[in-house]
């Protein structure tokens, strides 16, 4: 995300769990987010039953 452009909705899935610097992450993120732009976040579930069930 190196434009100036912004977004409604920014997605993060399944890989803040893997950044060294999470507020630095977040902080770059708000910048280009819409004043009432939503981020998305999933992290992974270690206990969740798709995890069990699939291994």
């Amino acid at each position: 995300m190196n434009s100036d452009e912004k977004y409604d909705v920014i997605t993060c899935w399944h890989s803040l769990e893997h950044i060294h610097e999470p507020w630095i992450y977040f902080d770059k993120i708000r910048t280009h987010l819409n004043p009432d732009g939503v981020l998305v976040v999933a992290l992974p579930n270690y206990n969740s039953t798709m995890r069990k069930d699939m291994g």
